[in-house]
């Protein structure tokens, strides 16, 4: 099946953690369905868009910016719907009674096996999903309006830092929205970056007081706990000096560990190994990646990841 099949189907499309990348994904890929419906002069079919996991608060802001109505995943009515296209997220992560639905896969991060999947459009070289969406409107010969490569842009922008980790391939296809969009770069910057507000610094703060560092063959892994913005924190502690950076927090039902790695460390296979050992969930980019495991893991997870460095660095 590929996606000019999917799109003559109902269809729900769900990401497991609602960021930039996957809210942006979210917003070109509703663009072009309904365009490519009308290439293909079939009817629309009705789309519901969901997370299964968090939005954080800038996918809110993409979602906001774009009119883009997303319900909880207790309020779509599933039983209708024999297909789901996952957008930035694998199968490992979703909840079972999704995975017993026919699902399509729209993902960069590194691949896992997957099970009952009817399609899939995976691609680790990309540097966002936003990215791969580009790529479909091109295969289509479909040109995207300036509020999907926006949407574009944005994803590619979050998930390489500001480009700071973009490939050759990258600033290629950001050359061609920008221009054929008339876009200005600095400004898209200015509308979607804030000021982070003190809560979160203060975290960042908090994590590099209680970091503990190890060296292993000459690199530097530093470890801490914070009881949320593990992932900004976690960045920031990589650009203190860290070589791999495992920031640890405990949820409610479940222990969730952070990893940030220099590139050239592929965490997300350590971490997708690790998490399946535990019965958790676990992968992302090779330098960027989480782990969610059953409470009281957290510490057992992060051993485990230790173990595992020392066979690679």
């Amino acid at each position: 099946m590929d996606i000019k099949d999917l799109l003559k189907h109902e269809l729900v499309v769900a990401a497991h953690v609602g960021d930039m990348d996957a809210c942006g994904a979210m917003v070109s890929f509703r663009e072009l369905a309904r365009k490519l419906a009308e290439k293909l002069k079939i009817q629309p079919k009705r789309l519901e868009f969901t997370f299964s996991g968090a939005l954080n608060k800038e996918g809110e802001k993409i979602l906001k910016m774009f009119d883009l109505k997303t319900k909880l995943m207790d309020d779509v009515p599933l039983e209708d719907f024999e297909y789901i296209l996952l957008l930035d997220t694998q199968t490992n992560v979703i909840p079972d009674f999704l995975s017993k639905k026919k699902i399509f896969v729209i993902d960069h991060h590194v691949k896992i096996d997957h099970k009952n999947v009817a399609g899939e459009l995976i691609d680790e070289k990309a540097a966002s999903t936003t990215e791969i969406i580009y790529s479909l409107f091109k295969e289509n010969k479909i040109k995207p309006t300036t509020n999907a490569a926006k949407a574009i842009i944005y994803g590619i922008i979050s998930d390489t830092a500001g480009m700071r980790f973009s490939k050759t391939k990258t600033f290629g296809i950001m050359h061609e929205l920008l221009s054929e969009g008339k876009l200005e770069y600095q400004s898209l910057l200015a509308e979607i970056y804030e000021e982070k507000d003190i809560s979160e610094r203060i975290a960042w703060l908090k994590a590099a007081r209680r970091a503990e560092v190890k060296q292993i063959n000459n690199r530097l892994v530093v470890i801490s706990e914070i009881g949320a913005f593990e992932s900004s924190s976690a960045t920031k502690l990589l650009a203190l000096g860290a070589d791999v950076v495992l920031v640890f927090s405990g949820k409610p039902n479940e222990d969730r560990i952070i990893g940030r790695a220099k590139p050239g460390i592929n965490l997300a296979e350590i971490f997708t190994h690790v998490a399946a050992e535990l019965k958790g969930s676990g992968g992302g980019h090779m330098a960027a990646c989480a782990m969610n495991v059953p409470n009281e893991k957290g510490r057992t997870a992060i051993s485990m990841v230790l173990s595992n460095l020392k066979n690679v660095l």
